[in-house]
């Protein structure tokens, strides 16, 4: 299975991205590994809270806590190999990274800029 580049690049949401498995095009939520990756991430913020609650009434140590969500997290990580990483603009994700340092609190503004950056260099590289 490979993700469509195609439709990825002018689209940046995941409704409108599709993968393509021999001469079938599947739009991309449909797909069982995007249906786990969502599932587990949807599961580790769930988790996170409900752990959280299990901290305050001291029937959970924070250590545990963390260590637990930390799996759930990993585990929505390897499923994000095959689903997130063929959509995401490595160029943009650094360039958000790095003002997301430099900048801090402007998140808004950073997203702005990094958008700017993208479309405009892209624009640049096509001509």
């Amino acid at each position: 299975i490979s993700v469509a580049t195609t439709t990825a690049a002018t689209s940046t949401s995941a409704s409108n991205s599709h993968v393509h498995n021999n001469n079938d095009t599947i739009p991309l939520p449909l797909t069982p590994q995007w249906r786990t990756f969502w599932l587990l991430l949807n599961t580790s913020y769930v988790m996170e809270f409900f752990l959280q609650s299990l901290v305050k009434r001291q029937v959970l140590t924070q250590r545990s806590m963390m260590v637990l969500n930390a799996l759930l997290m990993i585990s929505a990580s390897f499923a994000s190999n095959n689903v997130v990483l063929g959509q995401v603009k490595v160029e943009a994700a650094l360039i958000s990274l790095g003002l997301n340092f430099w900048n801090r609190g402007h998140d808004l503004g950073n997203t702005l800029v990094t958008f700017l950056i993208v479309y405009f260099g892209n624009q640049l590289l096509r001509i």
